[in-house]
């Protein structure tokens, strides 16, 4: 019998990495890492004004799956990609300030199928990824404020257009106050 960890992996699967990704622009795509185990991975990025997100999940083989659903929190699963060893899962209507639960279906190896769950927090404007957003994100979005998005900087691009400015400031300083509310995952 298979060992599961905290989120319910099958051991065999444990090999897999996943991420929040966004196209910034011009500047390209970013990736926010979402650990499988201990805290989840904050996004802080806002997702628009229908709540898009996308999560990607890379298995070291190529792998089938039918499909994925949002199994804690709020939002929908609007689409489910498989291109060889990625699973791509489309977000659509995720609301800022909750800790979610991506959960793709049958994902199958060629050995086995097991369903994996990918925890997510959505905490819009926490570009320094503390689980909070304050004044500390605003300072660190100013002072990025005028420079092209860049592997090390593209979290203050909140908006995610390719460019950290007086926009991207604007929403962390609404945003400014809020906490991802952090849930075990069932």
């Amino acid at each position: 019998m298979d060992e599961k960890d905290t989120y319910g992996l099958i051991t065999r699967f444990n090999a897999i990495t996943a991420v929040s990704r966004k196209v910034h622009g011009s500047a390209g795509i970013f990736d926010i890492p979402l650990p499988l185990m201990g805290s989840p991975g904050i996004e802080c990025r806002d997702g628009g004004a229908t709540g898009d997100y996308q999560v990607v999940i890379i298995f070291p083989t190529a792998v089938t799956t039918a499909q994925a659903q949002i199994t804690q929190g709020t939002g929908t699963a609007s689409s489910t990609t498989v291109a060889t060893n990625e699973v791509i899962v489309n977000l659509t209507g995720v609301t800022d300030g909750q800790t979610l639960q991506v959960t793709v279906a049958a994902v199958n190896d060629g050995t086995q199928a097991n369903n994996i769950t990918i925890p997510l927090q959505i905490l819009v404007g926490d570009t320094n990824n503390n689980g909070a957003v304050n004044s500390s994100d605003v300072g660190q979005t100013k002072g990025d404020s005028g420079q092209t998005t860049k592997a090390t900087n593209f979290r203050r691009d909140v908006n995610a257009n390719g460019t950290i400015n007086s926009s991207d400031v604007s929403i962390v300083k609404a945003k400014s106050g809020g906490a991802a509310t952090a849930k075990k995952p069932r």
